[in-house]
């Protein structure tokens, strides 16, 4: 493909209708630029890294990123193909603290389905549609 990895996604700038969300916010939004960002975009960035995880048949790098809070967010996204996770908006309203607390959980989550390396868990939700080598 000529590209070293990808990051998926950061913002986008579908519409909230697009994204799903309340009506209501998408009539106050919906003639603004820009990108929306964090929650609103958390199942589309899920769904575009598990997409390019099976295109690429998971070997180049994604960071995924696109409203992660905790770390199951986190973890949804390493399961999908991510093989690194961005964190920003939720910086932002969680303070820096949510880096420990994330990585506390995702061992926490790591170990509870019998990883030893979060290496092993990356793509594991898309992996049984990739031929055999």
């Amino acid at each position: 493909l000529g590209v070293d990895g990808f990051v998926m996604v950061n913002t986008v700038s579908d519409r909230a209708e697009d994204l799903g969300l309340d009506r209501t916010m998408g009539d106050v939004h919906h003639r603004e630029k820009g990108g929306i960002s964090g929650k609103p975009v958390r199942q589309r960035a899920i769904n575009l890294v598990r997409h390019v995880y099976r295109v690429t048949e998971g070997k180049i790098p994604i960071i995924g990123c696109g409203g992660v809070f905790t770390a199951e967010d986190a973890y949804r996204l390493i399961r999908s193909g991510a093989s690194l996770v961005q964190v920003y908006t939720g910086m932002i309203y969680e303070g820096p603290w949510i880096f420990r607390d994330i990585n506390h959980g995702l061992a926490e989550l790591l170990r509870r389905d019998g990883y030893s390396h979060v290496s092993e868990a990356v793509g594991v939700d898309v992996k049984d549609g990739f031929p055999s080598s």
